[in-house]
């Protein structure tokens, strides 16, 4: 396989342009040695709109990732999520989300390319101001263009609990 490294360096803004509404954008080049094209771009876009009782979060991303199963490899994401959280009490909300991500192999040797999507549900429950449950669903789903032939689907269910104490002493 392909050993490669990469150097990033972005930058970006954030703005709130109103009290409910917020976005920030990021920029950047990522060098990667290895390649024969060696530099490629990056990017990032987030909106987030918030509701009395909810918001929404739409978000942009090209980045460079490490490849899942390909040992040393290095992908260019490019990936759209949106989020939707509705507050139901002050100690309860459910998430819905959605998300749709291309990925290419960078490599000068082969090419390798994925689209996948992820589609989910969740609930956090604050049982007590140091104690909070998790549960949800999500939907995972990959289809494979290149010369493996492998495509991925998983169900996957979750329960979380997180305790944080509410004082820390030395």
């Amino acid at each position: 396989g392909d050993n490669m490294k990469s150097h990033n360096l972005s930058l970006g803004i954030t703005e709130r342009l109103y009290p409910t509404l917020s976005f920030n954008l990021s920029g950047g080049i990522v060098y990667i040695p290895a390649l024969d094209e060696r530099f490629n771009w990056t990017a990032g876009a987030n909106l987030t709109k918030a509701f009395e009782m909810s918001s929404l979060n739409i978000s942009y991303t090209r980045a460079t990732t490490q490849s899942s199963g390909l040992a040393n490899a290095i992908m260019m994401s490019n990936s759209i999520i949106m989020s939707w959280i509705q507050t139901l009490s002050a100690s309860f909300n459910i998430t819905v989300s959605a998300g749709l991500s291309k990925n290419s192999l960078l490599s000068s040797s082969r090419s390798f390319d994925t689209t996948s999507y992820n589609a989910g549900i969740s609930c956090n429950w604050q049982t007590y101001s140091w104690m909070r449950i998790g549960l949800g669903y999500s939907r995972f789903q990959q289809w494979v263009d290149g010369p493996l032939v492998q495509d991925i689907s998983r169900d996957y269910v979750f329960v979380n609990i997180t305790v944080v104490p509410s004082e820390w002493r030395f």
